[in-house]
């Protein structure tokens, strides 16, 4: 059937694809280093750059992975074979022409071009090989289970959301927009900037990797039914749209054309924010007004998200942070009733950590907010008072209460693996 695809099959390419791709950041990273050499005389590690390439590697290892687990069956010869030949392959497509073919710029004009395709060309083939015997070993336990033959349209959406918000979020790491109360407290105490610097960047990689496996998490975990699935994308969407300090395309803002491309993306996350809100656990509206609420939302994202910045006056932006806020807290509302007047013993051992994790995310988001309106100097530097919520790595800890507090409701709680007749009785009447 067409757009069905095989889990195990696909497990395997991420896995391989991953373990490829460390090798080859590794293998990157010792390169960076020799080009520095050549350009300076002296190069070093420093710890978040090394994760940091690492952690691209890994990601960016994951399409040829998959790409990989497909073609292996027509690669020739053992293992270690068909991993030179699918590397030799990606390093004549991708590595090849930059060197040889186009105008150097940047980095790749400090060496001669032969020099950096001698350093660079062995990276595809350090992850063809490892992919490929790692593929050969670990393929073996997926040679007798049964096929897992799902519809390939979920997955497909989740690792399109997946790419848009690790890299979305990691993109904060390019400028630093410490707050000017952290900068003044850095210069006081005397210690180099580059600490500072590397603790920030390491702590948004760590950030960045459990938000996004938590929502793999939640998207494995929850068995065959709709809503962890939503629950996934929505806190991916959320993470590109807003995880970035509300940059999505750069000096082209000055556009108003391409300032609808962040707002249109903000928009549609906010509405599937409040949605999931309203629907959380079992993708039904409750109580009623919920219904109601969500259209209001989702106009008022529409004023907020696009009208605002296409505004001169920017008078809207005054009521981003009390709007999102209350419509939010409407959501929390609607979860307490849940909680409070509809489920039975089942269903509050099921969602007790969801309901505490997306209140707590809430209200520290407001408290938050507040504080900077009170403290100008806990704003990051050159940040307006929205996208000053997002711009620096600590103020989005507690966004990750949410996908938290949901892993741990389906690990230790069984949401979404048991079913909840007893609510789903109340819910009907309720919603009518």
């Amino acid at each position: 059937m067409l757009f069905v695809i095989d889990l195990n099959k696909v497990s395997l390419g991420v896995l391989v694809g991953a373990l490829g791709g460390l090798a080859a950041g590794l293998g990157a990273r010792i390169a960076m280093r020799i080009v520095a050499l050549i350009a300076t005389g002296s190069g070093s590690f420093s710890l978040e750059g090394t994760l940091g390439i690492l952690v691209f590697g890994a990601v960016l290892g994951v399409p040829f992975g998959l790409l990989f687990v497909g073609l292996r069956r027509w690669l020739p010869g053992p293992p270690w074979l068909k991993g030179l030949i699918f590397g030799a392959a990606g390093a004549l497509i991708f590595v090849a022409p930059p060197f040889l073919l186009a105008e150097p710029e940047g980095e790749l004009a400090i060496a001669a071009p032969l020099i950096g395709l001698s350093l660079f060309a062995p990276l595809p083939l350090a992850h063809g090989v490892v992919a490929a015997i790692a593929a050969d070993r670990l393929g073996r336990k997926y040679h007798d289970a049964p096929e897992r033959r799902v519809n390939a349209t979920w997955p497909v959406l989740f690792g399109l959301a997946l790419l848009f918000a690790f890299f979305r979020t990691l993109s904060l790491v390019e400028s630093p927009p410490f707050p000017a109360l952290l900068s003044r407290a850095i210069q006081l105490s005397g210690l180099p900037f580059r600490v500072f610097d590397g603790v920030n960047t390491v702590l948004l990689l760590a950030f960045a990797c459990g938000y996004c496996g938590l929502a793999a998490l939640i998207f494995v975990l929850g068995a065959g039914a709709w809503m962890p699935k939503f629950t996934a994308l929505t806190l991916l969407l959320f993470a590109g749209a807003f995880f970035n300090g509300g940059a999505l395309l750069g000096g082209m803002r000055a556009l108003p054309i391409a300032r609808l491309v962040p707002g249109l993306a903000q928009t549609a996350a906010f509405i599937a924010l409040q949605c999931f809100f309203y629907v959380f656990p079992d993708g039904r509206f409750v109580p009623g007004w919920t219904r109601a609420l969500t259209v209001v939302g989702g106009l008022a994202a529409l004023l907020l998200f696009i009208g605002a910045p296409l505004d001169s006056t920017t008078w809207l932006n005054t009521f981003r942070l009390p709007v999102v806020v209350g419509l939010l807290g409407t959501g929390v509302l609607a979860q307490l009733y849940r909680y409070v007047r509809l489920s039975g013993p089942e269903q509050r051992r099921q969602t007790r950590w969801a309901v505490v994790g997306m209140t707590l995310a809430v209200l520290s988001f407001a408290v938050l907010g507040g504080l900077m309106l009170l403290v100008p100097d806990l704003k990051p530097r050159l940040a307006s008072e929205w996208s000053a919520l997002f711009a620096y790595s600590v103020y989005l800890l507690p966004w990750m209460l949410i996908p938290l507090s949901i892993g741990v409701a389906i690990w230790r709680g069984g949401l979404w693996i048991g079913s909840i007749p007893s609510v789903a009785k109340v819910v009907d009447r309720e919603g009518r």
